[in-house]
């Protein structure tokens, strides 16, 4: 069991999933950022702007903190961790539904 978990492809398969994990945060950072700047308008209240782009700000920041500890897992060098969770944070980006607009269903 000790040579999976300090093998060489533990490290790379690791350090892949926190590149991927990486990648999910800045494309989300850029289409929070995005949604930020497409509804700036006057039009658009305050609170609708805020309820459409909450779901994007907060699916940041799982992501950011994700990240945060994944950095520290793979500081200790708990690479089975790293690649646990990194999983689990994956699919957790790619299941949850950012959307919170009913009325087109």
């Amino acid at each position: 069991m000790n040579e999976i978990v300090n093998s060489k492809t533990l490290r790379y398969l690791s350090n892949i999933l926190i590149g991927i994990t990486v990648y999910f945060f800045l494309v989300t950072l850029v289409r929070y950022l995005s949604l930020k700047l497409d509804l700036n308008n006057p039009i658009l209240s305050k609170e609708l702007q805020q309820e459409i782009s909450n779901p994007v700000f907060y699916k940041t920041l799982f992501l950011f903190f994700s990240l945060l500890l994944l950095g520290v897992l793979k500081f200790c060098k708990k690479n089975m961790f790293v690649v646990i969770i990194s999983l689990v944070v994956i699919l957790v980006t790619l299941l949850v539904k950012e959307s919170t607009i009913g009325w087109h269903t």
